[in-house]
């Protein structure tokens, strides 16, 4: 199973100049690059095992408390800073 998992991932990044695909895609759709949303982000940047559910998971499991920071380092887009983000314990 985690070979597939590798196997998918691999070929999700291997395909030529994958920030300017990304762009060209959100352009297609009409969309801002400085008004995506997390839904808009999600798709391109939750590609890793399990996606968006194990980054919901890992948020829910870390003993996060209001005022505390959070550092993300190498995670894509963002996207899971946005998600925690959101989270009420950290706002």
């Amino acid at each position: 199973m985690a070979d597939e998992g590798s196997r998918a991932v691999a070929n999700h990044w291997a395909h030529g100049d994958v920030y300017t695909t990304i762009v060209s895609t959100f352009a297609r759709m009409g969309k801002q690059l400085d008004r995506l949303t997390l839904d808009d982000l999600a798709p391109v940047d939750h590609v890793h095992a399990r996606g968006f559910v194990a980054t919901v998971e890992l948020a829910d499991a870390l003993p996060i408390h209001a005022g505390q920071q959070i550092l993300d380092i190498g995670c894509g887009l963002g996207v899971p800073r946005v998600t925690w983000r959101s989270d009420s314990r950290v706002a």
